[in-house]
Formats: C-alpha cells, structure tokens, sequence
C-alpha cells in the first residue's frame, strides 16, 4: 500500500515542548484517512488503525494507559486504555479518551510574560474613524460607526422603541449620509427589580451603551412609572445620574417617556417625524478621518466552532491580535467557561502575579454566579452536539481552541462585565469574565467598549451585535451561512502560514474599521431593510446578575 507522509493528511499543531504546553501526541486529518492506510511521520511508518473523518483526532505515537493525549500543547485527556498510533481518539461508551483525573492545579509564575513589542511603523497607521470621546473626563477616541441608538429603561418600551428605529431607518436614515445606522437596544428589566445593587446594575450597563464610541446620539425611551425612570416627575428619576456619568448628555440624548402620549403609535410617529431628526442632524455633523489604531478595541469570540477552529481562524486572529497591540491598541477575549483546562496557559501571561490570582479565580467565581442567576443554556455550557460533530471532542479540546484567538501578548488586566477598558490607562490584551453564550458574549464585548468583534467559526452562524460592528472569520470555505463570512482563513490547512493569513485579517479588519468594506452582516441586514424585514441582526442580551421581583 502506499506511504504518504503525515502532512499530507493531517496537522500536528504543536511539535515541540514550549514552556508549559507540552508536545502534541495527537494530530488533526485535513483529508478522509481509510484505516489500513500507512502514512509516514519522521522516521516512523504509521498505520491508521480506523476510518478517519476530515476533522478527526488519531494519535501519532503509542499513548499508554494513564497517560496524557495532547494537542494544542494542552492536555485535553488521559488514555482510558492503551492506545496505539494511527488510533482514532473518541470518548464515547467504549471510547479510548477519559477526562476524570485531569489536572486540578497549576503554579502560576508569570514567566511567558511578554512585551507588547510596540511597533513604531504600525503605530503611525491609521483608520479612518468617528473621532470622540470616551469617557467623561474628555479622553480622546474614536467609532467604526456613527449610530442613533433607540434604547428602553424598561421592557414595556422596548417595541415602541424597535418601531421608532424602523420607521427612523425607511424615513431618516436615507437622508443622513454621515449617519451609519439607526439601531433599537431594547432589554428587559427596569420595573419589578429590586432597589440597589440590582438598579445600580442595570443602570450602569445603560450608561456603557450611551457612551460607546460608535453611538454617536441615543434617544432614550421609558414608559414613565418604572424603577429607571426618564423623568423629573418621578422618584426613580435617573437623569441627574445619566447627566454625570454619559458623555456630552446634553449635546447626544433626548429622554422621554410613553405616558406622555395619547396612543403608542403617536408616539414612534410624533418621534421620528420631531425630535429624532435632531439626533440625526447633531450625527451627522460627524465625519470619518485619520486616527490611530491605538483607538480601536477589538473583541475576540468564537461560535459554531470546529476542530478547525484551533489550527486556522483563530491562530490567524491570534496574529491580527499580535499586531494590533503592538500597534497601540486594544483586544478584548471572553467567554469565561472555555478558559477551563486552558486557564494555566493563559495565567502565564499575566503581567504580574495579581492579575494571575483574577485569572484563576474566574472560573470557581462564575460557576457560583451561574447558580445564583442562572444563563440561557446552563452555567458551563459545555460541548454542543455541532461542536462535537465538528471534532471538538470536549471542553478543553474547545479551550485549547478558542485561546488561539488571542495570540502570544501579555494579559494586561481583567474586566468584570461591564467594565469600561478606557477607564484604564493601559492598552494591549484583556480578559472579559463573561458567559460563553453568543447572544450575552458578543454585546458583553461592546460593553466594554469594543468598537469591532472578531467572530470565528467552522459552522456559520448570523449573528450581529447592536454596539459593535461583526467580522466573520470562517475555517473553510465548505461552512454553514458562508454568505455571512468576511473573511476565510483556510490557506492555513494548505501550507499557508498564520503569519501571512493573519498579516491579511489585520488588514481586512482596518478596512472595516474605515468604512472601505461593510461586513457581510451589514449588507445583509441593508437587504433585509429593503424587503420591509423589521428584525435585523442587531443582538443585545444581558447578562443578568440580579433578580426581578
């Protein structure tokens, strides 16, 4: 039978012991292996021992019982049995892969701390952006956008407040050319909520919204006799707090209340015909112009991922990532849960030892956050049945994967939800604490304050955000929803480096951020307005860490 060397076949991602990541003992198949199929790796003859589907895991060497199966570095098992080369690795009833003696503990030492390694030819670059700012003190920044944003306090307004941005986008929208978009950020509390901790909450979640470097006016939209009121007249009046904390209040937001009027449909109609064209009208006043990439933040995600995920899209951000911190900027990572079996790989990136302790407190802190408010689709939210159909056999498989995306800076810092990055007077990398959950992590991101997110994924997915501006980054070309993807990293599986497909994204990503390209889920909600569709991919969810009454 003929002999092909492994390459030809499959990745071995890391070959190599490289301080804590270990040497893979696995590889991934980029090509359907036949079993009895003999491949060469080195100076050993391998002989696939089962049928292996494009994405399967099979070992390279023989794996004793007990003994470690690494990839990525990582350990993301122990041999349930004796294990020979050219094996499939499965974890099923009868499966050769076992998860329950996994390390528990790590010492963390800070020693792959990194420089940014500041580039002084990247940090003249530029996008062409909406200059503000972006905190109230007057720190200078800049959007990707230049939106109105529609928002409630409460859910008893939050479909008047989508009628007034879809009305707003067929009659306005068209005669504003510096105005990007017109978008409702709908949520829904405000009323039966208890008093302090929980009002306190919400309300600084609304006011990240308002002072997001790409909603440039927001007319804000209560009902009149909620907790967060936006009324004088009313206990739970919160203007005097909003005129404190959200940037140039009275210059870019209009507040008001449904109870002024005699039906709702007066309202959505009396607003967009009246005071919302003076938002438009202030709005428009902006115009793009050169800034420097240090203002950009980049948030960082994953969703309907593969095993693909680990070797091509996301090392391939990893390097965008690599490049915009060196060139003064910002990158946000979240979703907490998929940092587990990866968290001590990350921890040695910590700049100094405090950051490390936040680091490896996260995971024990947000599984005691998910049994007290509990998230759409549980706590942990562990493998999808697409995950694992697309090779990702458990959850340290998809850790190892997912943390590709962040490159090889130093962790600067830890946001809590809703964290403001600009409050800090540090750039680089950061880490978001935030459930995995696509609807809750992708705005969490834009909370925070990023003006774009990096969305990688091996099986589709249509998601936007209603703050930040969404680029897709597909493993291969083969995808569910290729139409929503932007970017395809899949030279990586056919001999291209990540070096040059990542240089690539930066690029591609810099040209979104100047309004040169549109993301395909901008395009797609424009055609989506022209067919009359009133619901576009302008995601918002919170993360809810309080209880209604």
């Amino acid at each position: 039978m003929k002999e092909n060397s492994l390459f030809e076949y499959a990745f071995i991602p890391n070959m190599e012991d490289k301080g804590v990541k270990f040497r893979d003992n696995v590889a991934i198949a980029k090509k359907a292996l036949l079993q009895g199929i003999k491949i060469v790796y080195g100076r050993r003859i391998i002989t696939v021992a089962n049928d292996v589907h494009i994405g399967g895991i099979f070992s390279v060497q023989n794996i004793k019982k007990g003994d470690n199966v690494v990839f990525l570095g990582v350990i993301i098992g122990q041999a349930a049995k004796h294990i020979k080369a050219g094996e499939l690795i499965n974890d099923g009833i009868d499966g050769n892969i076992t998860t329950k003696k996994m390390p528990a503990k790590h010492d963390f030492i800070c020693k792959n701390i990194r420089s940014a390694g500041y580039d002084p030819l990247l940090s003249r670059r530029t996008f062409k952006g909406f200059r503000c700012k972006v905190t109230v003190d007057g720190k200078e920044g800049g959007g990707t956008e230049n939106i109105i944003a529609i928002l409630n306090t409460v859910k008893c307004s939050a479909v008047a407040a989508k009628n007034i941005a879809h009305l707003a986008r067929k009659v306005l929208l068209p005669k504003y050319p510096n105005v990007t978009d017109v978008v409702a950020i709908t949520q829904e509390s405000g009323c039966g909520m208890p008093q302090g901790r929980s009002r306190e909450e919400l309300l600084r979640i609304l006011i990240r919204i308002m002072n997001h470097p790409n909603i440039r006016a927001v007319y804000l939209l209560g009902l009149g006799c909620e907790h967060l009121t936006p009324s004088d007249e009313m206990p739970g009046n919160i203007i005097p707090a909003l005129k404190t904390k959200v940037i140039d209040y009275e210059q870019r937001v209009i507040a008001d209340s449904l109870q002024r009027y005699k039906s709702e449909i007066h309202a959505v109609n009396y607003i967009v015909n009246g005071p919302l064209k003076e938002l438009f009208s202030y709005a428009n006043q902006y115009r793009r112009e050169p800034l420097p990439l240090s203002y950009i933040t980049l948030g960082l995600k994953c969703g309907g991922s593969d095993i693909f995920s680990g070797i091509s899209s996301n090392p391939a951000l990893g390097v965008a990532v690599d490049k915009l911190v060196k060139a003064g900027g910002a990158a946000i990572i979240t979703e907490t849960p998929e940092f587990d079996g990866y968290m001590h790989i990350i921890a040695e990136r910590a700049r100094n030892k405090k950051i490390a302790s936040k680091l490896v407190g996260l995971l024990p802190r947000f599984d005691k956050l998910s049994r007290q408010y509990p998230i759409p689709g549980g706590g942990r939210q562990r493998v999808a049945p697409g995950n694992r159909h697309g090779g990702l056999l458990n959850i340290f498989v998809k850790s190892a994967s997912a943390a590709q995306k962040c490159g090889t800076s130093s962790i600067e810092g830890v946001l809590d939800y809703g964290d403001w990055i600009y409050d800090n007077h540090k750039r680089g990398l950061w880490v978001l604490d935030c459930p995995s959950y696509d609807q809750i992590s992708t705005p969490a991101l834009g909370l925070s304050g990023s003006q774009i997110v990096a969305f990688t994924t091996g099986l589709g997915t249509p998601i936007g955000s209603a703050l930040s501006q969404v680029v897709k980054i597909g493993n291969r070309r083969e995808i569910g929803l290729k139409n929503h993807v932007d970017f395809f990293a899949e030279d990586i599986l056919y001999g291209k480096s990540a070096e040059d497909v990542g240089a690539r994204l930066f690029e591609f990503i810099i040209s979104v951020a100047s309004g040169d390209r549109i993301t395909k889920i901008q395009k797609i909600n424009h055609d989506m307005t022209k067919r009359g569709f009133s619901e576009l991919h302008h995601e918002f969810m919170l993360w809810k860490r309080w209880g209604d009454n």
